[in-house]
């Protein structure tokens, strides 16, 4: 089934796509809480490995900020089509997954410190970052689930290295609040065919879950 030439399959894709782009507040955060923890981190230890981490993280949450900022409105036009989010999609993934690869390397870099202060404010970062790309491109769990284990995995074999009863438990929540976070509810089929009903009630869904994102963020 098609409406304006345009399947709903390929419909629902594009607002899944346009779903990433839709808010840039939670990015904004992000790079502050990081740009936070780095500075609170580098001043307390003086360590040069975690100044040239968290040089290349603000690095890399600088060019995730540009490019979703560059490309929003394109995002967001409503003769998006299928061909154009998917290059959308790829680039927003390109960046996301940047950062978290630099976000995991300091998170296991600091926990390899004898530093339970920086430990403290680190699985905070790493917590609410999982938080954040559940809520944040959840809708697409193929970008959500390996950046969450991309972020929070180091830190945690950290700390099971460390043998300690607290900082293995604490690897354990850390990984499974965070992973299992992105298969919530609004988590929808990544199945490229769907039948036409299926479809079409995903799309009111995340047409909905979208709209309801915005609104509360708005109201933030």
């Amino acid at each position: 089934m098609a409406q304006n030439g345009i399947s709903l399959n390929d419909k629902l894709y594009v607002e899944l796509v346009r779903s990433l782009y839709r808010s840039v507040t939670p990015p904004f955060i992000m790079a502050g809480a990081f740009a936070l923890c780095f500075l609170l981190i580098q001043v307390r230890e003086g360590n040069d490995i975690v100044l040239m981490i968290g040089v290349v993280g603000l690095v890399a949450v600088s060019l995730r900020l540009g490019f979703t900022l560059r490309y929003r409105r394109r995002a967001l036009d409503d003769v998006l089509n299928r061909a154009e989010a998917r290059w959308l999609e790829r680039g927003f993934a390109l960046f996301y997954s940047l950062f978290s690869i630099t976000l995991g390397l300091f998170g296991g870099y600091v926990f390899s410190l004898p530093a339970p202060e920086g430990h403290m404010i680190t699985i905070c970062l790493l917590v609410g970052y999982a938080a954040g790309v559940a809520t944040g491109v959840g809708l697409r769990p193929a970008i959500a689930i390996p950046n969450m284990m991309l972020a929070i995995i180091p830190a945690a074999l950290v700390a099971i290295v460390r043998a300690d009863p607290i900082y293995f438990g604490m690897a354990l929540i850390a990984r499974f609040s965070g992973g299992g976070r992105a298969l919530g509810p609004h988590a929808l089929c990544q199945c490229p065919h769907l039948d036409p009903q299926s479809a079409e009630l995903q799309l009111s869904r995340t047409q909905r879950w979208a709209d309801g994102a915005a609104q509360s963020v708005g109201a933030a």
